[in-house]
């Protein structure tokens, strides 16, 4: 059996951004089932890709890096792509009050919408930054981040090594095995 492309969804990388996303998963899932994929299928799969979205009110720096750098460890390609918040959706009706204020052009185009105009090259930045799919070619390009950036990610590539065994370690893959 050869398989073209399958993705694994990266939603969450931390019990703060797992909260406010409300996933049914952690990142221990995410990374358990890539690592059986990577072990048990690897050659009848072209290409494993790993999802994750950045753009929210409450976007967390150190799960975003946790996530890009997990992906990369486990040999899969990062798919980072900007919150796209649809009308009478749930995640519409919770970020309404911040959608309601902006102008259209400020909605219009940017794909950002919960992002304020003087953040938008920042992020702009990030997601190409993301975009890259290998830890050297990554700490080429530091200076598409902001400082505030540059020190989330070094910090979470300091300990990414540790946080992954620990995942996929873990008997349980819950929010409580997480926290641990």
């Amino acid at each position: 059996l050869q398989l073209g492309t399958l993705t694994i969804p990266f939603e969450t990388g931390s019990s703060a951004s797992f909260a406010n996303i409300k996933k049914p998963y952690t990142i221990i899932s995410s990374l358990k089932r890539l690592f059986e994929i990577n072990r048990y299928a690897k050659k009848s799969v072209q290409r494993i890709q790993s999802s994750f979205i950045i753009g929210y009110k409450h976007d967390d720096l150190s799960s975003i890096f946790r996530i890009y750098l997990s992906i990369l460890r486990m040999k899969s390609f990062p798919l980072p792509f900007p919150l796209y918040i649809f009308p009478t959706t749930e995640e519409y009706r919770i970020n309404k009050q911040y959608l309601e204020i902006k102008s259209i052009t400020e909605l219009h185009g940017q794909l950002w919408p919960l992002i304020n105009a003087d953040q938008l090259k920042a992020y702009q930045n990030l997601l190409k930054f993301l975009l890259i799919d290998n830890l050297e070619e990554a700490k080429k390009n530091l200076h598409l981040l902001t400082d505030e950036m540059k020190e989330f990610f070094l910090e979470e590539l300091k300990i990414n090594d540790y946080f992954v065994d620990a995942c996929l370690e873990a008997e349980k893959e819950d929010l409580d095995t997480l926290l641990t």
